[in-house]
């Protein structure tokens, strides 16, 4: 009896392209160009917010988890008795 091709290894292939794992390397340094920007224009909501654009756009869930972690950090700050003092500074007095 004939041996059945497995079309799965190959299809797997097709949908990632370059050599092993240049997707994720090309998806951080995105990433990492756009939180730079991000933050030039948008302070310290730029980060959170260009790692979850990228992360989408290129279907990355590590980026999009990365983004939703600065951003939870960043909302933390702003509750009273948790992170901060409900200014947005973190909690820092600035007298």
């Amino acid at each position: 009896m004939a041996r059945r091709r497995n079309y799965r290894r190959y299809a797997r292939r097709a949908r990632s392209y370059g050599p092993k794992g240049t997707k994720t390397i090309i998806d951080g340094v995105l990433g990492g160009v756009g939180a730079s920007i991000g933050s030039k224009y948008l302070g310290s909501w730029g980060a959170p917010a260009a790692y979850i654009g990228v992360g989408y756009f290129r279907n990355n869930n590590t980026l999009k988890t990365l983004g939703a972690v600065q951003l939870g950090q960043q909302l933390a700050t702003m509750i009273p008795f948790i992170g901060g003092g409900g200014n947005g500074n973190g909690g820092l007095y600035e007298g």
